[in-house]
C-alpha cells in the first residue's frame, strides 16, 4: 500500500495475519538470508547452487526458512520507499478501502 510501483493496481484491500506496520532494515534482511544460506550449506560465494536441487532440495530449503526465520517487506528506499504504515498510513493510498483480520492463536501451532 506504499508501494509506488502498485500504486493503482488495488482499489480495495482484505489484509489477513501478519499487517506489517514497519518494514525490516537492509541488515537485518541480510541476516536472515545470510542465516538461512548457513543452514543449508551456502554462502553468497556460492550462492547460485540454491537452483540446483540436488544441491538443495526443497525440503531442505523450506526447514531453513522455518526454522525461526522471518521474510517480510524490507525498507529499502527505493521499492519500499518508507515504513508501510509508520508514523502513519500512506497517503499514496488514502483512498483504498481496508479491511485488517487476524484469527486468534493462529500462530500457536
Amino acid at each position: 500500500m506504499v508501494m509506488p510501483a502498485a500504486n493503482d493496481l488495488f482499489h480495495r484491500v482484505i489484509t489477513m495475519s501478519g499487517q506489517q506496520l514497519t518494514a525490516r532494515t537492509q541488515e537485518h534482511a541480510t541476516e536472515s538470508a545470510e542465516a538461512v544460506l548457513a543452514a543449508i550449506g551456502l554462502s553468497r560465494a556460492n550462492l547460485q547452487d540454491i537452483r540446483d536441487p540436488a544441491t538443495v532440495p526443497m525440503e531442505k530449503l523450506v526447514a531453513a526458512i522455518h526454522a525461526g526465520k522471518y521474510f517480510g517487506p524490507v525498507l529499502d528506499e527505493q521499492v519500499l520507499p518508507r515504513d508501510p504504515f509508520a508514523p502513519d498510513a500512506p497517503a499514496l493510498s488514502a483512498n483504498v478501502p481496508m479491511i485488517l483480520g487476524n484469527a486468534h492463536d493462529e500462530t500457536g501451532c
